[in-house]
């Protein structure tokens, strides 16, 4: 029979087991918020899409692409004003308004040295959340419902935005709802946050967008201010600003540093930004409710005024000037862990007097509002148990059972107290990039390519006041391979101290002399390391793979440093005897960069392939361990955005107790899950694999003492070929069992146990599949 590509499994008794996990079915986001009213203002509702349209793009001062930020569009109608575009970004903000032929959103203007600051990330619509004990000069505590700051080099060179968890579109409704993981604004930070956003946005008809938050306290730090929302609009669209009070409007005008504050209750409950003074003039009204919430600290607020002194007639070009009218509703409510509030407010795009009967006769100011909010784990269909499906790879949750398969674990769609976030992160980095001395022996397992000829030091990795050179090789692949490593060997005695000594790694294809972008980069930090000449040095980075095709690995510093000494490594000199390639150089660039591979001069190099599971996901509570698999970070900073993940969702919340993910890998009929640490379960395509001291508990310890006999316990679907395999250090494998063909039952292998003299042990299952 016909065979796929056969599966390699290892088990470690010590490290880690890795499962893929596959997109999940949508999210249910109905349990979530309060039951919607049915009602419509008249009129066609918004179309509502995922799919970018040029047509819509706006003028910006940053450099960025708008591509970079957007997730969604509505597409609406006003009959007073015609078409509207509103779109929503990456991270739940809505980061553009286009109507009347104009960009209502600011355009992301910073000056100074970095005017790529606050690309989508300020001058938007968005919640804001604050610890005001926290909350000091050196170090904020702002939550931003949109995402970052870029003031964390080289980490934030691109934007990153709060990490959307999950999304849904009702098409017939006009409604977009999504997930979101809020981030602290300003980076780098010491603080956490565990602020879970969810965001429901519902086109009403007529211009009026109906904008809901749930908002829950995931953390472990109280929240007590918040902005519900932060918004403002584009002084050279909609250059006045008035409060209604009595059923008058009043143009407030002044800066936001002045500040500017009144009661929601001194006003009819709403303000509008107008392109004129003209009563029927283009508008953006924001409905914030009269209203101050039930155990408030103080009464609620609304906060206005111009973000820069900038006078009219405003500059021609609306991109070069801080063009940022600023706007915020001000609450003084205390959110504990595991609490969870519903927030509700309105958006009315129209001619303003048309705008103001909207209002009234849609009692919109009345729906307006925060409500607290609290599930129990004992409300009918809150928790439901999620099952791993056999059907094939990927291996995935589901709803369905399979056959003598109890639940993978139990999940709730709602913020149930004291329950926590259950995050699966796909196509991840699991653990930082990192290098690792090998010592004088060079690698001989594993290896793809490699060049072995020279002993010249001629390869320099250099960015001080004189220099600033780089290195690299070209190679090329006539088959698909997975690089778990590359290795080079190490030309000069060098010691680094602390501060920042980043080593930048890019992979990626190479159409010489040009490097392919974007390709794959890999941040390595090596403050306090020693380099040893003529050792050889592993430079490990995440299973990446690369189909046949002709391909470069670069390495050079992120930064300058006059005081830090340079590194090199050895190359050959003439006696090259790798044919397909050539070594890369710059002498003034930093990855990737141009050059003409130099064949005769390779560089001493190994590519190392992976030996183990491809390291496809990871399924935690725990936010920050997906980007510091490693632990706490030593510089005390959480980065989120260290480059270290790539795609998010949420499945759900798990309680803390019972069902939950500390239970990962202890019951007898779990299909795929292995405990790797107190939170945290990676995984790869395979069945269960744990061990225990008998058929019914498992061991939840990375490094097993010697506990007696041990059991490897899987279950291997029907007509799979397999066989175990033993390691007394990953690179020697040994036959443990013979081979035999699945039956899709339980099966205990008795294996051996580590003990003194053993400390640790590996094994490791080899699948080959059946052809359909």
């Amino acid at each position: 029979m016909a065979k796929l590509p056969s599966i390699r499994i290892q088990i470690f008794l010590f490290p880690a087991l890795l499962l893929p996990l596959a997109a999940q079915a949508g999210y249910d986001f109905d349990s979530v918020f309060p039951a919607p009213t049915v009602w419509t203002a008249g009129g066609p509702i918004a179309t509502v899409s995922d799919i970018y349209d040029p047509v819509d793009a706006s003028p910006w001062s940053v450099s960025f692409p708008e591509t970079d930020v957007f997730a969604f569009s509505l597409k609406g109608t006003s009959s007073s004003l015609g078409n509207w575009t509103v779109r929503v970004g990456k991270g739940g903000q809505i980061f553009s308004i286009r109507a009347n032929g104009d960009e209502w959103i600011p355009p992301q203007f910073r000056g100074g040295a970095n005017p790529d600051r606050a690309p989508w990330v300020d001058e938007v619509t968005m919640p804001v959340s604050v610890n005001t004990t926290l909350n000091t000069e050196t170090d904020p505590y702002f939550i931003h419902g949109a995402g970052i700051y870029l003031d964390d080099p080289p980490y934030t060179d691109t934007p990153f935005f709060s990490p959307l968890l999950a999304s849904a579109i009702n098409s017939p409704a006009g409604q977009l709802v999504t997930a979101n993981w809020s981030q602290h604004a300003h980076v780098p930070t010491i603080h956490k946050s565990g602020q879970i956003l969810f965001q429901r946005i519902t086109d009403r008809g007529e211009g009026i967008l109906e904008v809901e938050y749930v908002l829950h306290n995931a953390g472990d730090e109280v929240l007590d201010f918040f902005n519900f929302p932060w918004t403002g609009v584009r002084r050279s669209s909609l250059p006045n600003h008035y409060i209604y009070n009595g059923g008058l409007r009043v143009l407030s005008g002044g800066l936001f540093s002045d500040p500017n504050l009144t009661l929601l209750s001194a006003t009819d409950g709403y303000a509008s930004y107008a392109e004129s003074s003209a009563s029927d003039a283009p508008s953006l009204t924001v409905v914030f409710g009269q209203t101050t919430p039930s155990g408030a600290r103080r009464a609620s607020e609304w906060r206005w005024g111009a973000a820069s002194s900038q006078s009219e007639p405003f500059p021609v070009d609306e991109t070069s000037w801080r063009n940022f009218y600023v706007s915020a509703v001000r609450h003084f409510i205390t959110l504990n862990p595991g609490e969870t509030v519903h927030v509700r407010y309105f958006l009315v795009i129209g001619r303003e007097s048309t705008t103001t009967g909207l209002i009234a006769t849609h009692g919109l100011v009345a729906k307006a509002g925060l409500t607290p909010l609290t599930y129990a784990s004992t409300d009918p269909g809150i928790s439901q148990p999620l099952y791993a499906s056999l059907a094939g790879p990927p291996i995935e949750p589901g709803a369905t059972a399979g056959a003598t398969q109890d639940p993978w674990f139990h999940v709730s769609s709602v913020p149930i107290p004291g329950w926590r976030p259950l995050l699966v992160e796909s196509g991840t980095l699991p653990a930082d990039a990192t290098v690792n001395s090998l010592g004088a022996t060079a690698p001989i397992q594993n290896i793809i390519i490699s060049q072995t000829t020279g002993d010249t030091t001629g390869v320099p990795v250099r960015w001080d006041l004189d220099f600033q050179q780089s290195g690299g090789q070209s190679f090329s692949l006539t088959e698909t391979r997975t690089l778990d490593a590359f290795v080079l060997k190490c030309g000069s005695n060098s010691s680094f101290g602390s501060g920042t000594h980043v080593l930048k790694i890019w992979i990626g294809a190479f159409n010489a002399p040009n490097p392919v972008l974007p390709g794959n980069a890999y941040l390595i930090d090596v403050q306090n390391t020693n380099w040893l000449a003529g050792d050889f040095y592993a430079f490990d980075i995440p299973d990446l793979e690369l189909p046949a095709g002709d391909y470069a690995f670069q390495i050079g510093w992120t930064t300058q440093d006059p005081s830090r000494p340079n590194i090199s490594f050895k190359r050959a000199d003439g006696e090259g005897d790798y044919a397909a390639g050539g070594r890369l150089f710059s002498g003034n660039s930093q990855p990737p960069f141009n050059s003409t591979p130099d064949d005769g001069k390779d560089l001493v190099f190994f590519l190392v392939e992976s030996s183990g599971s491809p390291t496809d996901i990871v399924l935690t509570d725990n936010f920050y361990q997906l980007a510091h698999a490693g632990g706490a970070p030593g510089d005390g900073f959480w980065r989120p955005y260290n480059g270290n993940t790539d795609q998010w969702r949420l499945l759900g919340f798990v309680s803390p107790t019972t069902g939950g993910i500390e239970d990962f890998g202890t019951e007898a009929e779990l299909v795929n899950s292995l405990l790797l640490s107190p939170n945290t379960i990676e995984g790869g395509l395979s069945q269960v694999l744990y061990a225990g001291t008998d058929g019914a508990s498992a061991i939840t310890q990375e490094i097993l003492a010697d506990s007696g006999d041990l059991l490897l316990r899987h279950r291997v679907p029907v007509g799979w070929n397999y066989f175990i395999e033993k390691s007394l250090d990953l690179q020697g494998w040994s036959g443990f069992t013979s081979p035999d063909v699945g039956t899709n039952s339980l099966i205990d292998q008795a294996i051996e146990s580590p003990d003194g003299v053993t400390p640790r042990l590996f094994y490791r299952i080899d699948y080959s599949v059946p052809a359909p």
